[in-house]
């Protein structure tokens, strides 16, 4: 009874708050912080959508699964007569200043004046107020959140509103223009939704989705493990991997599959011939984006069948897919894979990055993680910055 009741606590210690709660700590953020000059602000919530198996979709419009959290971002917003905008996020001392007219390397002040732009063409500054249960290190899908939380935000600030699919839209063209490059409309279609499933699988196609429904007391638990990624947006080395699945599908085009307009033509059981047609060093980008496109289909198998273990288990696939033939795993990363796996019998099932940066998720059975994390931070002092069950 003692390992239950511990673990109860620490999952409760860790349950979120209700979406009008972060609304409340946003607004109470930015008058304690910022004061109480100006309007009352208006404030939006977004919930965090993690990428069970998504990133390959930044590359191809192929299918992605994600994973739907309670946790997300709140964003408040007010105008302002100063001659900066201010930002001010939970948990940072510091108040960070821009000029919203002009262009920023910081992502999020990148995104504020984007929307700004598309939203709200008056001249007048703005003070934003951001509390965020979701770590930046998930990069993309911390990004999208606060995208969509912002553009709500500003529309209720201006007195517009637009449907939810129209808020979809126009934040996965406000990403992808301060991406500089086209990025999966996954996380923007993921963090546009609910918490409701957890699951969705998403045709970045055409922009449809699924929600995979599971009762709450049949779901397996989540941790998400932050091992200090750089948090780039978009993450390091993407345009490399988009040059080289271009070269890659080009070369398949050339290659005797010349009715193949992208990867997500290209089936799996047509992935031996293809390997064979193309140059050796093209082999590990067609394998691992077709691979990650067929596990999606299987995993979509497991939600459905409730079963763990299989869903574990091709997430792990999918991590010594990574290993071998993407280039975003961290030696970091290492560790706690390996101890992952060596507690597979005592319900941890699988574990996999997540985010292209410094995230990876591990999911076992609920009271089981807990004491997984506690093991790990014993062991292993260096390396992990930060963990959330969600």
């Amino acid at each position: 009874m003692k390992p239950f009741l511990y673990a109860l606590n620490r999952m409760q210690e860790n349950e979120s708050l209700r979406p009008t709660q972060y609304l409340e700590r946003s607004r109470s953020l930015m008058v304690d912080r910022l004061g109480m000059e100006g309007p009352v602000p208006e404030a939006a919530f977004a919930h965090g959508s993690v990428g069970l198996i998504a990133d390959h979709t930044h590359y191809f419009d192929g299918f992605a699964l994600m994973l739907q959290l309670r946790q997300g971002i709140a964003v408040s917003i007010r105008p302002s007569k100063a001659e900066h905008s201010r930002l001010v996020v939970e948990g940072s001392p510091e108040v960070f200043l821009f000029d919203r007219h002009e262009t920023s390397d910081a992502p999020l002040e990148a995104l504020v004046t984007a929307v700004l732009s598309e939203l709200a063409r008056d001249t007048w500054q703005v003070d934003l107020a951001v509390v965020a249960a979701i770590p930046p290190g998930l990069g993309m899908a911390y990004h999208a959140a606060f995208c969509i939380a912002l553009i709500r935000a500003v529309e209720a600030l201006i007195g517009i509103e637009s449907t939810d699919a129209e808020v979809r839209v126009r934040a996965r063209n406000i990403l992808d223009r301060v991406a500089g490059m086209p990025l999966s409309p996954a996380y923007a279609i993921g963090a546009s939704l609910p918490d409701e499933g957890p699951f969705v699988l998403i045709d970045t196609q055409n922009g449809e989705f699924l929600r995979l429904d599971v009762p709450s007391g049949q779901r397996p638990g989540f941790v998400l493990l932050d091992t200090g990624g750089a948090n780039q947006f978009p993450p390091k080395g993407m345009d490399e991997r988009k040059e080289a699945t271009r070269r890659a599908t080009a070369a398949l085009q050339g290659g005797g599959f010349s009715r193949m307009v992208t990867l997500r033509d290209l089936e799996h059981k047509d992935l031996d011939a293809a390997l064979a047609a193309i140059p050796g060093r093209l082999r590990p980008v067609v394998r691992f984006l077709v691979s990650s496109n067929r596990n999606v289909q299987k995993l979509t198998v497991a939600i459905r069948r409730q079963d763990w273990q299989f869903f574990g288990a091709i997430l792990k696939i999918m991590q010594a897919s990574q290993v071998n033939d993407w280039s975003t795993t961290r030696p970091v990363f290492t560790e706690p894979v390996a101890q992952a796996e060596r507690l597979s019998l005592d319900g941890i099932y699988g574990v996999v990055q997540t985010g292209e940066q410094g995230m990876l998720l591990i999911v076992g059975q609920p009271f089981s993680l807990p004491s997984f994390l506690d093991e790990f931070r014993e062991s292993h002092t260096n390396g992990i910055h930060d963990a959330l069950i969600l």
